[in-house]
């Protein structure tokens, strides 16, 4: 395939959240729409108190950069270890694949982060 630079409104993708009081995530560079098959790039806003879901990512490694805002993360490693990791504004944070994460919005306000995905999971 022919590959071509794209410029993507990143507000102007659709939001999606799979939970009540999640993140509304807009997944600005994919695979389906860009043709990216090396990463996935996003955009995340989470309300105070905000969730998400427990999720793993397999082969997957995902990176964010925190543009405003404070979120605690909880993770579990495949040998069993565990921790918790605050990321403020200005962090940027490595979640390697195999690990196991759930996270809430622990500031008192929105908080917004980029993140990066690879291999894309779309």
């Amino acid at each position: 395939m022919l590959k071509e630079v794209k410029v993507v409104k990143v507000m102007q993708v659709q939001p999606r959240s799979l939970v009540e009081k999640g993140p509304q995530v807009r997944r600005a560079i994919t695979g389906w729409r860009e043709g990216s098959d090396r990463l996935m790039l996003g955009y995340s806003i989470t309300e105070p108190f905000g969730s998400e879901l427990t999720w793993k990512y397999e082969k997957e490694d995902e990176v964010y950069y925190m543009i405003s805002g404070e979120k605690t993360l909880w993770w579990e490693a495949p040998d069993g270890r565990t921790g918790v990791s605050i990321i403020r504004a200005g962090d940027a944070a490595y979640l390697p694949a195999g690990f196991r994460f759930r996270s809430i919005n622990s500031g008192k306000e929105p908080y917004h982060l980029v993140y990066a995905i690879t291999p894309p999971l779309e």
